[in-house]
């Protein structure tokens, strides 16, 4: 947007196909790889934050806190509703997990697109809404950031990040401990929590504020941490193809679980050593794929989409 802006104009279709790029490629993530994809509703949340270009960061932020009030509001109510069920997940998603499992353990591919694609409709239908009360002010908070340049130039504001990670570490980790209660799908809001409807209130209200609360808190940790220091060229590799790595991680682990048929069968210990397996691959594939390229394959197809040229591929010599 700044070199759009610089050029004189806002050339806003370059955002629609931006967008839109990231919902097509999301669609085809959530139904050959991974029900739980993100990259559609980033692209519908990048949609709507075209409106938002122009504005000022101190208005960014306004808005940010408003719609955010707003989603709480919303949240709330719905959780409302929901507080008197059982916890745990929805029957329809417990039973498409079992199906899934089913279709893992005998290497049906067909039956794992199918369960992607039931999986991805019940999960992603329900979650856009109010899911976008949450994304949104995070995309608007991220914005403000940018045209702040606390963003683009962390080693400038180096005192502001120590005094963002002093506070919002310690008091998001401490309003994050009542979502250890209910698990990582009942943080995320998939499954309800057991019990009244002021507890339900409050884990939502948990997870819209306190969650990214401690993000922003890693975030400015991060950013004090490294703008004095040079980062290693792995990690740098890794944040310059994020869109490739991101969907490596899901073709990756898909691999895993196909392979070897353990889908919805590892442990707590088999599960932090795929972690940790599947991003070290991935490290050493964006480490090595940039030392010969300039742009991951997705970051490249993505810039074709966005701009309608073809960007060169490897680096001047």
């Amino acid at each position: 947007a700044a070199r759009s802006q610089a050029q004189g104009r806002l050339r806003r279709w370059l955002f629609v196909r931006r967008s839109a790029f990231l919902m097509v490629l999301g669609l085809m993530h959530m139904l050959l790889l991974f029900p739980g994809d993100i990259l559609f509703i980033y692209g519908v949340t990048g949609l709507i934050a075209i409106a938002f270009l122009r504005r000022s960061p101190r208005a960014l932020l306004t808005w940010a806190v408003a719609i955010l009030g707003v989603g709480a509001a919303i949240n709330s109510l719905i959780a409302v509703a929901s507080s008197g069920q059982a916890e745990g997940l929805p029957a329809e998603l417990v039973e498409q997990g079992s199906l899934g499992a089913a279709a893992y353990a005998v290497a049906d591919y067909g039956g794992v697109v199918q369960y992607n694609a039931i999986t991805s409709a019940i999960a992603q239908s329900s979650g856009i809404i109010t899911g976008l009360f949450w994304i949104l002010p995070l995309f608007l908070l991220g914005m403000a950031g940018a045209k702040s340049r606390i963003i683009t130039d962390p080693g400038s504001h180096r005192p502001l990040l120590r005094r963002i990670a002093v506070v919002c570490l310690p008091v998001g980790l401490i309003a994050n401990l009542p979502l250890f209660e209910v698990g990582a799908l009942g943080a995320a809001g998939v499954a309800p929590a057991a019990g009244s409807a002021p507890v339900a209130v409050a884990l939502t209200l948990v997870n819209l504020i306190a969650v990214p609360i401690l993000g922003i808190g890693y975030l400015a940790a991060a950013g004090w941490w490294w703008s004095g220091r040079q980062p290693a060229r792995p990690m740098v590799a890794v944040g310059r193809m994020a869109l490739t790595a991101y969907l490596l991680e899901s073709l990756i682990v898909f691999l895993v679980f196909f392979g070897f048929g353990i889908y919805a069968n590892v442990g707590v210990a088999g599960s932090i050593g795929i972690t940790f397996g599947t991003w070290l691959v991935i490290t050493l594939i964006c480490d090595r794929w940039l030392r010969h390229f300039t742009y991951g394959p997705f970051e490249w197809l993505w810039r074709a989409v966005t701009y309608l040229r073809i960007p060169a591929i490897r680096p001047p010599r």
